[in-house]
């Protein structure tokens, strides 16, 4: 998948915008590569206010964070999209084809049934706009044997079984894989975690242990806006470069999503 990604970037004319909290910090030195690579216009902004102004009045058609703070940046953007949660999700590469978007990654999304139904729908939208089929493996907190292990568990399960439905129902081929992430990742295309705590987790251990790759977290929830948020820790911005000029090329729209 990322390599589709980049293919779709560098066949693209689109316009990125990138944040950076100091000068000739990483955000800065990887623009300038971006452009001397053909893969301009990047425009660099210093304020979060001045990037997502830019990114929604149509002076660029996608934003990258960069190194500006979650803090300055998250809150503002969901302030002027208008939504609740910015329904994150990252495309990992664990390599042997093994490329998916697992979602949800942010510790306060994806909490009940509703807003992961909405995250799968997103999740489907992106990787239908690169011109792949979507397969969902949906976890739970456990098994299907596990359900008499607490009440938790239980729901957890339950809810698993009605993702995997209500995704069959809307032509995405689905399976609902439990606790089991080693079949998830053999399996789908799109990993949805029981909760966004789950899903962070799950991120952390394969890209910052494992050192699995990542290009950034596509902001699904503000959709067909194309923002995509990074760590500032990052020592290079290309591949996030690369994810948002491919999302701007293919302009998913995010569908209207109905309750499972």
């Amino acid at each position: 998948m990322l390599r589709r990604v980049e293919e779709l970037s560098r066949g693209s004319r689109v316009r990125v915008g990138i944040g950076y909290a100091s000068q000739g910090d990483a955000a800065v030195s990887t623009a300038a590569r971006a452009e001397a690579e053909g893969l301009g216009p990047i425009e660099l902004y210093d304020a979060p206010t001045d990037l997502l102004d830019a990114l929604t009045d149509g002076t660029i058609d996608a934003a990258v964070r960069g190194t500006l703070s979650s803090h300055d940046v998250l809150p503002l953007l969901l302030e002027r999209t208008g939504v609740t949660s910015a329904d994150r999700a990252v495309i990992m590469d664990l390599g042997g084809d093994r490329t998916f978007v697992l979602a949800p990654v942010g510790i306060d999304e994806g909490r009940d049934l509703r807003e992961r139904w909405n995250i799968m729908k997103g999740a489907a939208s992106l990787v239908s706009s690169f011109g792949l089929e979507p397969r969902a493996a949906v976890m739970a907190m456990g098994r299907e044997e596990d359900v008499d292990r607490g009440e938790a568990i239980s729901l957890s399960v339950r809810e698993c079984d009605a993702l995997k439905d209500a995704a069959k129902a809307e032509g995405i081929p689905a399976e609902c894989v439990g606790i089991r992430v080693e079949r998830a990742v053999e399996v789908g295309n799109i990993i949805i975690a029981p909760d966004g705590v789950t899903g962070n987790l799950i991120f952390r251990s394969l890209h910052l242990i494992a050192g699995h790759e990542s290009w950034g977290a596509v902001a699904l929830g503000v959709m067909p806006l194309v923002f995509v948020d990074t760590s500032r820790e990052k020592d290079d911005y290309m591949g996030p470069i690369h994810l948002a000029r491919a999302m701007a090329s293919r302009a998913p729209n995010r569908e209207e999503a109905s309750s499972p």
